[in-house]
């Protein structure tokens, strides 16, 4: 029987621990010079849409300003289901409130963002039906919300729920409460708390995002274990990536793990850059290795409330009365959860090992071990556009 365990800062636990062995992509990395300064052309490695290298950008920034709130705790969210949001309520932003916003999502080069999404949106849905991806977006006003709603339903496939927050604000929240959970298979419930909608909101910008995919190389159950699992907060010197890919290769999972207990998540996430992960992530610089790999099973469920840390990413006119412009409305919330449940069968989220032709040769691949018994960075990718669906740092149980 699977137990769980309590993890404390500075100590260990027992936590329940996956184990495989198969041929994986893994890539072992030392961190950038400080000096090192060059140009990486996307043509080479990414989707060639220019949206999708800007959210990147988005997605490291995000991470960074969420993970400073609270540098030992676990992180998980989904960049690009709060870009895909946000791009949303870009359609009624003019002025300086529109170019904080492209400033905020990194999107001031791309010169037609709204098109570039509805593309994307159509690559996703595009996804093996085998593995469940659900996205789901939507805006909420009051009754004089009437922009974008043509916008919106061609561009985003979503629409702009007109409500009466003034006499009715806590149906209201129900109804927006009920869309969020039906979207995720009942994985995240409640998302607006009692309250937190009243007869001075103006708009509700909600998101989820919903994953569910088994790996390509299932964990064997006879090799789970209880393990320790450790927690510390130094500098990191050197990591371990690893591509994990799920059972139809439309999706994978890249874990970035410090190389040792003593390190952690701090120093790497100080060098995570979009020149950094392009390099650590480059399909050209990863081999082919034997691995042995642990994992620990884990669960992360987060709730944020963004509109303070987008004001630290430069959006502050949105959420300010008398500079917003959005046809005389602000927001009011930013409110985004994400749910990443990993174990031995795949993934299952809310918010491949590449196939390599080799010269044949007579001695196999050399046998790595990849350990990932302390603190780690995790992304889920689709692969086809490159873009990052989730992203998140597991540090302990909750």
């Amino acid at each position: 029987m699977l137990c769980d365990f309590d993890v404390y800062q500075g100590g260990t636990g027992q936590k329940t621990f996956l184990g495989i062995g198969g041929d994986v992509v893994v890539k072992l990395c030392e961190t950038l010079p400080s000096n090192h300064n060059y140009k990486v052309f996307a043509d080479n490695f990414f989707s060639s849409a220019p949206l999708v290298l800007e959210l990147l950008n988005f997605t490291l920034d995000l991470f960074k300003t969420l993970g400073n709130q609270n540098k030992t705790s676990n992180v998980s969210f989904s960049p690009f289901s709060v870009s895909a949001a946000l791009s949303m309520l870009l359609l009624g932003a003019k002025g300086s409130t529109a170019n904080q916003m492209r400033e905020c999502l990194k999107t001031k080069n791309c010169q037609d963002v709204h098109s570039s999404f509805a593309a994307l949106l159509k690559e996703l849905k595009n996804t093996d039906s085998l593995d469940v991806l659900s996205v789901a977006n939507r805006l909420y006003g009051d009754q004089s919300c009437k922009f974008i709603k043509v916008s919106t339903r061609q561009l985003y496939d979503a629409d702009v729920e007109t409500m009466d927050f003034v006499k009715k604000a806590e149906e209201a929240r129900i109804q927006m409460n009920c869309w969020v959970e039906k979207q995720t298979q009942g994985k995240i419930k409640d998302l607006l708390a009692k309250d937190a909608v009243n007869s001075t909101t103006k708009l509700v910008l909600v998101n989820a995002i919903y994953l569910k995919a088994d790996w390509k190389n299932q964990f064997n159950k006879e090799l789970t274990r209880n393990a320790e699992f450790s927690c510390n907060d130094q500098i990191m010197f050197f990591l371990q990536v690893i591509e994990l890919p799920y059972k139809y290769r439309n999706l994978s999972m890249l874990i970035f793990l410090p190389n040792g207990i003593e390190d952690s998540t701090t120093g790497l996430e100080k060098q995570l850059t979009y020149e950094s992960f392009v390099e650590w992530t480059r399909r050209d610089k990863m081999y082919l290795y034997q691995v042995d790999l642990s994992l620990p099973q884990f669960r992360i469920e987060q709730n944020y409330e963004l509109s303070g840390v987008l004001k630290n990413m430069g959006m502050e006119d949105a959420f300010d009365y008398l500079k917003c412009d959005f046809s005389d409305l602000m927001v009011s919330q930013v409110v985004h959860r994400a749910f990443v449940d990993v174990n031995d069968r795949g993934t299952e989220a809310a918010a491949y090992t590449r196939s390599l032709v080799v010269q044949s040769c007579i001695l196999p691949p050399p046998r790595v071990t990849f350990n990932a018994d302390h603190p780690f960075i995790f992304f889920i990718r689709h692969n086809a556009t490159s873009t990052i669906l989730f992203a998140g740092r597991f540090c302990s149980e909750q």
